[in-house]
C-alpha cells in the first residue's frame, strides 16, 4: 500500500484556498463545524477536484474516480456500501470523507477524499480517491437535490414513490446523472472493482475502451503499432489492438505471457516499471516490429495489465514517456 499523505499537506501547497476555507469557519456558519476543511474546499468550489486529484495522485499514485458516473455505476457502489458496511465497522475510522465498499482479494477497497494515515490500520487498503458528491450519492440515506446555489440538500420525500435528476457539479463536467433511490436493492452483481472480467458495470476497463481510439492515436505517433493486455489469472491477455493489429488476423496467443515466469512483463509487473526491450530475447515474432516497451496499468497499488507499444526501431526515452501518459491518463 502507498504511504498515506499528510492530511494537511494540500493547505501546505494551496494556500489561498486554505485561507478562504479560515475564512468561511470564522464566519460561524454552523452548518461547517461537523465538516472537514478538505470537505468544506471542494464543496464550496473553493478548491477545484481536478487540480487536488492532480496534486496528490503525483505524490500517492492513487486512482481517481470519475466524476461523471452513470446510475447504474453509482448504484452498484451504493449496494456494495450498504451490502459491507458492517463488516467494517470494527476499525472505526468510517467518515463522511472515508467509506469502505468492499473485500476484493483479501483487500479492501476504500474510496475517499484524502488517504490520511487512518487508513493504515485497514490491512491490504486500496485507497481510491472519490469526489465528495459521489461520496454523499453512495452513503446517503434520503434523496438528494442541488440547491440553487449548486450545493447538496436532503429532501424528506417518500423514496418509493420519487426519485431526483442530479446535475453533476464538477466544472469540467456538464452530463446530467439520474439517480433513482427507490430502485436500490441488492443485486447479484460483480463487484465494482472486479479485474477478471470486462462486463462489470464500474470497472477500469470501461475507461480503457471509451479511450482506446484516442490512445491509440496518441502512441502511434511513436510507435508502430499499440496493445493493450490484461491480466487474467496472473496471465496476459489481448483486451485491445489498434485498427491495424486488427485487420492482421493476429493469434491472440502470441501475446499470452506468465507472469510467474522469466520474462520482461513479469519484470515489469513485480517492479511496478517501464520495460523496453527486443521481441528476439522473448522469441516474439511480430510481422517486421524489432523493439517492444510497456507500462504497467495500475489501480491503486494493483497493476491491471499492460499497455505495450511495438516499433520497428529501437525504443527511446521519449517513446516510454508517452505510453507511460496515456496508462496514467486513462485512470486519473
Amino acid at each position: 500500500m502507498n504511504q498515506p499523505a499528510n492530511p494537511s499537506d494540500w493547505e501546505h501547497y494551496f494556500t489561498e484556498e486554505a485561507l478562504l476555507v479560515e475564512e468561511m469557519l470564522l464566519s460561524g456558519d454552523m452548518a461547517l463545524l461537523n465538516q472537514s476543511r478538505i470537505r468544506i474546499a471542494l464543496e464550496n468550489k473553493i478548491l477545484n477536484w481536478t487540480s487536488y486529484t492532480h496534486w496528490l495522485k503525483a505524490q500517492t499514485n492513487y486512482a481517481v474516480i470519475k466524476s461523471d458516473l452513470y446510475e447504474n455505476e453509482i448504484e452498484l457502489l451504493k449496494n456494495k456500501y450498504l451490502e459491507n458496511k458492517k463488516i467494517f465497522e470494527h476499525y472505526e475510522i468510517w467518515s463522511a470523507d472515508l467509506i469502505a465498499i468492499e473485500s476484493w482479494d483479501n483487500q479492501i477497497i476504500v474510496l475517499g477524499l484524502l488517504p490520511t494515515e487512518k487508513i493504515s490500520i485497514v490491512p491490504n487498503c486500496i485507497f481510491i480517491f472519490c469526489p465528495p458528491m459521489i461520496l454523499n450519492l453512495i452513503t446517503a440515506s434520503q434523496n438528494l437535490e442541488i440547491n440553487e446555489d449548486d450545493s447538496l440538500i436532503l429532501k424528506t420525500d417518500d423514496l418509493s414513490t420519487k426519485s431526483q435528476d442530479l446535475l453533476e457539479i464538477d466544472q469540467n463536467i456538464s452530463k446530467p446523472i439520474n439517480i433513482n433511490f427507490s430502485n436500490l436493492q441488492n443485486k447479484n452483481t460483480q463487484t465494482a472493482f472486479q479485474i477478471d472480467t470486462t462486463d462489470t458495470t464500474f470497472s477500469i476497463w470501461n475507461l480503457v475502451e471509451k479511450n482506446h481510439l484516442e490512445n491509440s492515436d496518441i502512441v502511434r505517433k511513436k510507435f508502430d503499432a499499440y496493445v493493450v493486455l490484461k491480466i487474467i489469472n496472473n496471465v496476459t491477455k489481448v483486451f485491445k489492438l489498434d485498427e491495424e493489429l486488427v485487420n492482421e488476423n493476429l493469434d491472440d496467443s502470441i501475446f499470452k505471457f506468465d507472469l510467474s515466469g522469466q520474462n520482461p512483463f513479469a519484470k515489469s509487473f513485480l517492479n511496478a516499471r517501464t520495460e523496453s526491450f527486443s521481441l528476439i530475447d522473448i522469441k516474439l515474432v511480430l510481422l517486421d516490429f524489432k523493439y517492444a516497451c510497456i507500462t504497467p496499468l495500475k489501480l491503486g497499488s494493483q497493476i491491471l495489465g499492460f499497455f505495450v507499444g511495438f516499433k520497428m526501431t529501437e525504443i527511446s526515452n521519449q517513446d516510454s514517456i508517452v505510453l507511460e501518459s496515456v496508462s496514467i491518463k486513462t485512470v486519473a
